[in-house]
């Protein structure tokens, strides 16, 4: 009876925490975080982003199209920083 109890208290906060409400259209409730957010679709390409011109010391971020300076493999970050900065 106990483990019935707590499966039920489990499932009410799962649904109390993980619920977003009504979503605005193009978005879905994000179960993990009760989020609404764009998802792409399953068959979908995934989305081409361009950031235009990045500026010196940036590259562009294809997943979200933003510039943003990323680490080159062996550099550290003083070297990010000197460099983004100069």
């Amino acid at each position: 009876m106990l483990y019935v109890l707590l499966l039920v208290v489990v499932l009410l906060f799962q649904e109390a925490f993980s619920s977003c409400g009504i979503c605005p259209v193009g978005t879905k409730c994000d179960s993990n975080t009760g989020i609404c957010r764009p998802f792409r679709q399953l068959d979908a390409p995934p989305p081409t982003l361009t950031c235009g011109t990045c500026p010196a010391g940036t590259m562009c971020d294809s997943n979200t199209g933003v510039c943003r300076p990323f680490r080159i493999p062996g550099d550290t970050v003083g070297q990010l920083l000197s460099s983004f900065y100069t």
